[in-house]
């Protein structure tokens, strides 16, 4: 459809202007991952998917306000499928990311003298290979005796994060610590309403959440600061869950937010 981009690369192979149908769900302390059906791709890039350890990073937005990655991981085992849909050879399967990455590696390290959280964190994801998202924590705590950091990446950090206040997720090729108290993790706000992208009205949800439904927001990740403005449900939120759904070629290109009132 006009003004939408979506971009795809399969290990060193990236590809533009195939149909990409996705839908890609986002939640704090859990492996994010997402349902990829993509029409007319080669028989090359199919056998690629296939391979351990290669890695799919879907590229998504508009001409006109920029893109961002939505998911970036390796495939999930047993989900490739390839049929003929309508005379077109159409390829699925699952991304989840760093599944692969965050199941083998794991950590051997100390630092003898005093050692702040963060840089401890930083080290951890470094070793699996992803970047730390931007992140305002409530907590930043400093160890004074030094830490030795052994056994699982995925344990290691599920010990900082709460030490830090927060949960941990890898998302779009980054670690997102979310925290736990309703503080945005990240400054930055994105602001919804009716001439802002905002589709329908927002609904009440259980445990006094909020659920919003936008044109495709491809930056937005947990623990980002959302302004929900106009006449139903306004106010300031921080975003709990997400999901991105979109079609290239159909109607659907759009984000549905769980979001909670902002402390």
């Amino acid at each position: 459809m006009f003004g939408r981009v979506a971009r795809i690369q399969i290990g060193e192979v990236e590809l533009d202007g195939l149909r990409v149908r996705f839908q890609v769900r986002r939640a704090p302390g859990r492996l994010d991952g997402a349902q990829l059906d993509v029409w007319g791709l080669s028989l090359d890039a199919y056998g690629q998917i296939g391979r351990a350890g290669t890695r799919t990073r879907l590229v998504c937005g508009y001409e006109d306000s920029g893109t961002g990655v939505l998911v970036e991981g390796t495939t999930t085992p047993d989900t490739l499928r390839r049929a003929v849909a309508d005379g077109e050879v159409v390829t699925s399967w699952q991304v989840q990311e760093s599944g692969t990455t965050l199941a083998r590696v794991r950590l051997a390290a100390s630092w003898p003298g005093q050692v702040g959280a963060e840089e401890l964190i930083r080290y951890v994801a470094g070793q699996l290979g992803v970047a730390v998202a931007p992140t305002v924590l409530p907590r930043s705590p400093t160890y004074a005796r030094g830490y030795v950091l052994t056994g699982s990446a995925r344990d290691a950090l599920s010990t900082l994060a709460a030490d830090c206040g927060c949960r941990w997720s890898v998302q779009a090729g980054r670690l997102v610590l979310t925290p736990l108290d309703g503080i945005p993790a990240r400054v930055r706000a994105v602001v919804l309403g009716p001439s802002s992208g905002l589709v329908g009205l927002p609904e009440s949800s259980d445990r006094g959440r909020v659920r919003v439904r936008a044109l495709l927001q491809p930056g937005v990740l947990p623990g980002d600061a959302i302004r929900v403005e106009g006449d139903w449900l306004p106010g300031d939120y921080v975003v709990e869950e997400l999901e991105h759904a979109g079609d290239t070629h159909a109607n659907d290109w759009f984000s549905t937010l769980t979001v909670r009132p902002r402390r």
